[in-house]
């Protein structure tokens, strides 16, 4: 009977366009109806081939459906289909570790077999359900597209899990190949966890892959500025961290809204108080009633894309290739660039 709950409830499921929950639930539906059944003859398994065939069909049906509708272009159809919980912070996750993932799935094929075959779960799975898995599914019941830092504390949990689960392969490939598996298993997870290449960037960083935030604040120091003049930064926790503060925050207002609050009638950074200026207007502005103020503009060299900032507002990239202001340091990532607006006579 739970069998049965279990696989009507993913069929309603796949019905309301949850097929997240509905593979869960099938999923769970199999592993207990096999682990029930006395024997798995094919009339068992051609029962559980038979109902997901249905839900094949009806989430084809559902699929072309929606691909006519033009509320739903490109992979926003995914979406639509696979419901809550959100499958990205999945995604998201597998950013930290893909490899450690693709090494652990075959672990939790295995484990679901030996489950379905009236076999235990192994602790280091009951381990990554606490602690990597279920985190996991209730953050993609809280936020659709969850930020990588709240999933980063999973990673060492998960990361414990893949390497008992590697031994617990090379445990179960019997006794005479139990050596020559341990051996291959851990060679294969010391070069996929710990990948040479992604190691030896991270403790060799070059310009090529981080912005010269650094080299630009060095340069506006060595800058004979007084404290009336005036600093816009595009990186403004960056700049702020190496200059102590600065006295504008250049960005778009879609980037803004996410980052910054409204205090005493003025829109400020959350994180560092700085004013916000979110449109070329207001940059313009600044620029024309700067007077004796010099303004020194500090870009940043981040998300960038055929050459382009893409969080720079199109004309606030005008205004910085115009004659208003000049370009003074090109940073050591040829990116970051400060441009210099001189008082004005």
């Amino acid at each position: 009977m739970l069998a049965h709950a279990l696989f009507a409830a993913s069929i309603v499921a796949s019905v309301l366009l949850q097929y997240h929950a509905a593979a869960l639930l099938f999923l769970g539906a199999t592993i207990v109806r096999l682990r029930l059944a006395t024997r798995w003859d094919a009339r068992e398994l051609a029962a559980i081939a038979l109902i997901a065939a249905f839900i094949a069909a009806l989430a084809i049906v559902q699929l072309a459906i929606l691909m006519g509708d033009p509320q739903f272009p490109g992979r926003r159809i995914l979406g639509a289909m696979l419901g809550y919980p959100s499958v990205w912070s999945y995604i998201r996750f597998s950013e930290f570790t893909l490899g450690g993932c693709l090494l652990y799935l075959p672990v939790l094929g295995y484990v679901a077999l030996r489950l379905a075959q009236g076999g235990r779960i192994p602790d280091h799975v009951a381990l990554f359900v606490l602690c990597a898995w279920a985190p996991m599914l209730v953050m993609g019941v809280a936020s659709w597209y969850p930020a990588p830092r709240y999933l980063f504390g999973i990673l060492p949990f998960f990361l414990l899990c893949v390497v008992a689960g590697g031994q617990y392969l090379a445990s179960e490939l019997g006794q005479t190949g139990r050596r020559r598996g341990t051996i291959a298993i851990q060679a294969a997870m010391l070069v996929v966890l710990v990948n040479p290449l992604v190691l030896s960037q991270t403790v060799n960083p070059t310009y090529g892959r981080h912005p010269d935030h650094k080299g630009a604040a060095e340069f506006v120091r060595s800058l004979d500025l007084s404290p009336d003049d005036i600093l816009v930064a595009e990186d403004v926790l960056q700049q702020t961290y190496y200059l102590g503060g600065v006295d504008y925050w250049l960005t778009p207002l879609a980037q803004a809204r996410a980052f910054a609050m409204e205090r005493d009638g003025q829109v400020v950074d959350r994180y560092t108080a700085t004013p916000v200026l979110d449109s070329a207007e207001a940059f313009r502005t600044l620029l024309d009633t700067r007077g004796d103020r010099t303004v020194v503009v500090i870009g940043s060299g981040e998300n960038f894309a055929n050459g382009y900032r893409t969080l720079r507002d199109p004309e606030v990239a005008g205004i910085l290739e115009s004659d208003s202001v000049h370009m003074a340091h090109l940073g050591r990532d040829g990116r970051t660039s400060v441009w210099i607006a001189a008082p004005i006579n």
